[in-house]
């Protein structure tokens, strides 16, 4: 895993392997850039887009968020109250999702189940039809998130359909 591409591969269309959809608020944040980006990019080689590093200074925001969506074969999503609250992670999922709904994955930072808030329709649908990752710093706990998550970003797409059409019975009908 230290080096996920292969040469030609066809994930090598993509410049980024994941746009990570985050919170700015302090909590959230800190986590991302000191936790997740670098376990996942120097530890396991991944190629992360983050906003804070990889938007293009100038742009409309929306233009960036378009370009991260359309160059990254993941969208990963940190759920958390704090997301839930910010206009911009909702407008980024929704856009995304309008592009991709096979690209996300999600980490449940913070249960956002069970915090009483609202929940956009098309976030809802992500949580009722998405398996996602809970996070945990338990350090057993810990070890098993990460190996979820870096094999869920390896996985592609098709094999995920794959995978799907392998689980299903051979015959419907019995």
């Amino acid at each position: 895993f230290s080096h996920i591409r292969a040469k030609g591969d066809e994930n090598d269309i993509y410049k980024f392997d994941a746009f990570v959809l985050y919170s700015g608020v302090p909590d959230d944040r800190t986590w991302v850039h000191f936790k997740l980006v670098p376990q996942l990019e120097k530890e396991f080689g991944f190629r992360l887009c983050v906003h804070h590093r990889d938007f293009l200074a100038g742009f409309p925001i929306v233009d960036n968020i378009e370009r991260a969506t359309r160059s990254s074969r993941k969208i990963l999503v940190i759920m958390s109250a704090n997301f839930l609250n910010s206009d911009w992670c909702k407008e980024e999922v929704e856009m995304a999702a309008a592009e991709c709904r096979e690209k996300f994955v999600l980490v449940m930072y913070s249960d956002v189940l069970l915090s009483g808030q609202y929940i956009s329709p098309t976030i809802r649908r992500l949580l009722e039809t998405r398996t996602y990752i809970e996070w945990n710093e338990d350090p057993r706990a810990e070890q098993l998130f990460w190996k979820k998550l870096r094999r869920a970003l390896y996985l592609k797409t098709a094999a995920r359909r794959q995978d799907a059409l392998l689980l299903q019975p051979r015959h419907p009908e019995l």
